[in-house]
């Protein structure tokens, strides 16, 4: 079976449409850029599909299991890494960029929300990791930048949606999963990734910016993964400022951060009965796995088709294949509440596409554009498709 990861993803030249591929709804989108302009105011077998930008990084990671643990084997407190005085975003703040600001899930925000405050500094350049938010397989974490003299990052103008057009020249955020544990009788599990990530400003009126980094992961391990636990690893170097007419990019921090923190959140996930069929955009498929979280849901599906992908270079597939790809990767989920009212959740065609055969097994995992009280979801319609909760 030969698997293929589906991010669009222009190069950096076009780093101002990459803004749109980040997998949040457009209302959440529109929600947090009308919040950053307020407060402005106020103050493998692999054939990726395209190039990765800085503005959206989603990856799929096929590695045989043993490479697998070696390359992710992080031992916590490695890497220069320092617990800090203090975040400089809150859990609760993190949140409400997210998701909105609704006081009445503060109790949810406990369970699947925690601070970190660890920090790495080179350079006069300290990034610091506030807080994180996830389920048991996808995370979202915050990291803010400061320069260790108190002075703004300068000359830094926000794009029309308040996001910043800044990237490391060199990221890699990922999660030691422990496959290790896995490797007797599982030689052949391999275990993928995907995510988004951008930078914007917090609060204009200090000296800090900050990177947000989603991640998604999957494995075909026997029982799948769980993030809860597992520690997160993230290293970034050369903080750099990308010009949107294709410029010289112009370096701001010349440095080198690693940080290690746990991920010691709830898992507040419920898993869904699967088996039923639905309709993928005109093609029959079957429910594999559904799993609904108070932030997102995950979905594993087999479409009864074969996915043929043409020969071509990274970044240069025909449009067919893009087009093949966004089908299979999205599917039509609206989360029915108990109060009558329902949420329509915008899949944004990500995931992973893997070919089996004649059948094509997909996966994909979506983060809403608000926090969800379990208790008050009653059902979920997929392709037509209700599965009561």
């Amino acid at each position: 079976m030969t698997t293929r990861t589906h991010e669009p993803m222009p190069g950096m030249g076009e780093y101002r449409a990459n803004i749109d591929d980040l997998r949040f709804s457009d209302e959440a989108k529109a929600r947090m850029a009308a919040r950053l302009a307020q407060a402005a105011q106020t103050q493998d077998k692999e054939h990726p599909m395209s190039t990765k930008p800085v503005a959206s990084t989603r990856r799929k990671h096929r590695l045989p299991l043993a490479a697998a643990a070696a390359c992710l084997a992080v031992a916590l407190g490695i890497g220069g890494a320092a617990y800090a005085s203090g975040a400089l975003v809150s859990v609760q703040r993190f949140v409400d960029h997210l998701f909105g600001a609704s006081e009445a899930q503060v109790e949810i925000v406990d369970k699947v929300g925690r601070p970190v405050g660890v920090s790495a500094s080179s350079n006069g350049v300290t990034v610091t990791a506030d807080a994180i938010i996830g389920d048991k397989t996808n995370v979202a974490v915050i990291f803010s930048i400061t320069k260790d003299d108190g002075s703004a990052f300068e000359g830094i103008e926000p794009l029309d949606n308040g996001l910043y057009p800044l990237g490391f020249a060199e990221a890699d955020v990922d999660v030691d999963l422990g496959l290790n544990a896995l490797a007797a009788g599982l030689a052949n599990a391999s275990w993928g990734a995907s995510g988004s990530s951008y930078f914007y400003d917090a609060d204009p009126s200090d000296n800090a910016i900050q990177l947000v980094e989603t991640r998604s992961f999957s494995s075909d391990a026997e029982g799948g993964i769980s993030l809860v636990g597992r520690t997160m690893t993230a290293h970034f170097s050369k903080l750099t400022h990308y010009t949107e007419d294709g410029a010289e990019p112009i370096l701001l921090a010349d440095g080198d951060w690693k940080l290690t923190f746990p991920l010691t959140y709830e898992d507040a996930s419920v898993q869904l009965p699967a088996g039923q069929d639905f309709d993928l955009n005109g093609i029959d498929a079957t429910i594999d796995e559904l799993v609904i979280s108070p932030i997102a849901v995950r979905m594993a599906y087999t479409a009864d088709t074969k996915a043929e992908w043409a020969d071509a270079p990274s970044g240069k597939a025909p449009e067919e294949d893009s087009t093949l790809a966004y089908t299979l990767l999205s599917p039509s989920i609206t989360i029915n509440m108990t109060d009558g009212t329902t949420v329509a959740v915008d899949t944004n065609g990500g995931g992973s596409i893997g070919n089996n055969g004649d059948v094509t097994n997909c996966e994909t995992n979506v983060f809403f554009d608000r926090i969800l009280n379990l208790d008050e979801v009653a059902s979920v319609t997929i392709g037509g498709t209700t599965i009561e909760l």
